[in-house]
């Protein structure tokens, strides 16, 4: 079978496979507590995105943070991965003892924001650039925190909760954002404070992005993504070997 047949091939089971994610339903009458459904298609559509990624970069397999990262900048279109969580660098910056710069832009940012408590809001509302805020860090501690606190760190850390734990860090509600496919913010009446959401339709819009950009880069250099998926008869990676061979 030729490349482009191959690479057919793939896309139309990804497909196929995302169409079944999204119709994805449980029935409650038969459970005796909440089922949280997002949950369960948010840890398939990163599988999914983790299989992607190891066929673009198959010489990242032995670092799951890099590939995941690289490949999110670089295929999955996302224009706010830059932008760092202001209400989480307030929260990390708890450990920083004076009252710098940077803690006074953070209040600030959330003083102003204060009109949307209630409310459901995206993250451009709240959220700045790295770069931006770099140049108000004093210290090597708040630098790191503002590098850590860019989205595409947290979605990192996100997809660890989901894929390792089976939970969701934070306690956002998935109800806000139904409708949403970016990062939103809500809060809980009688707080002053801000909640992270990453919604399901998040997920599906990275990896609809994601697929129809490999796709391109398959289908140019001319790479049959099947050479880089591990045979499902094949338990032991090449990883594995590597390691045996070095004891």
């Amino acid at each position: 079978m030729s490349v482009n047949k191959q690479i057919s091939k793939f896309i139309k089971f990804i497909n196929e496979e995302l169409i079944a994610i999204d119709s994805i339903n449980v029935i409650t009458e038969k459970l005796s507590g909440p089922v949280n459904v997002n949950l369960y298609k948010k840890i398939l559509y990163i599988s999914v995105i983790d299989c992607l990624s190891a066929i673009r970069f198959p010489d990242l397999k032995g670092n799951h943070k890099e590939k995941f990262l690289k490949f999110i900048d670089e295929y999955a279109d996302w224009k706010e991965r830059n932008f760092v969580s202001i209400p989480i660098v307030k929260e990390r910056l708890v450990v920083v003892r004076g009252y710098t710069r940077l803690k006074r832009k953070i209040n600030m940012i959330l003083d102003d924001c204060a009109k949307y408590y209630g409310c459901t809001i995206d993250i451009y509302k709240i959220d700045k650039l790295v770069d931006e805020l770099k140049l108000l860090t004093s210290n090597k501690y708040e630098l790191k925190i503002i590098e850590d606190s860019q989205h595409r760190f947290l979605l990192y850390k996100y997809r660890n909760f989901i894929v390792h734990e089976f939970r969701e860090p934070g306690y956002a509600m998935s109800v806000f954002g139904e409708r949403s496919d970016f990062p939103i913010y809500h809060g809980y009446a009688g707080e002053r404070n801000w909640v992270l959401l990453y919604p399901i339709g998040l997920f599906k819009r990275l990896l609809e992005n994601s697929l129809g950009n490999i796709e391109i880069y398959l289908r140019d250099k001319k790479i049959d993504p099947y050479d880089h998926v591990r045979k499902t008869t094949d338990w032991f990676t090449e990883l594995d070997i590597a390691r045996l061979r070095a004891t």
